[in-house]
């Protein structure tokens, strides 16, 4: 009884530590302009896919830019229902982490027209 209660106090301790233990530039806070519709997330929710667009654009070497900001946020021109399902699909992959692929879980569905755009953003 108690070995199993540690047991999952400590998976719940590395599982809160993702969050709190980022170092540096990881929890700062990027506002996003997307087609007019502000959204806010955490730069590490954007750099996760490895190489993909935002990782690359909000990777380490990353420096804002004021042609990029449009009414105090980085412009992108996408729809906000598609970056939305991308920024929900990436805070998923934070909670999951490692264990994403392991519970089957794959990219949300998204209309068969924006699948191009979505790819683009996390390939």
């Amino acid at each position: 009884e108690l070995a199993t209660r540690r047991a999952h106090l400590e998976h719940d301790i590395e599982f809160m530590t993702k969050f709190i233990n980022t170092p540096g530039s990881e929890h700062q806070i990027v506002h996003l302009n997307i087609s007019g519709k502000t959204m806010a997330t955490v730069r590490s929710t954007l750099t996760q896919c490895a190489g993909s667009l935002l990782a690359s654009k909000f990777g380490p070497r990353w420096c804002l830019q004021d042609e990029d900001v449009v009414d105090g946020g980085v412009f992108f021109d996408l729809s906000p229902a598609l970056f939305g399902t991308v920024l929900q699909f990436l805070r998923l992959k934070r909670l999951c982490g490692d264990d994403l692929d392991s519970k089957d879980l794959s990219a949300p569905p998204v209309p068969l027209i924006s699948v191009s755009a979505f790819d683009r953003l996390l390939d």
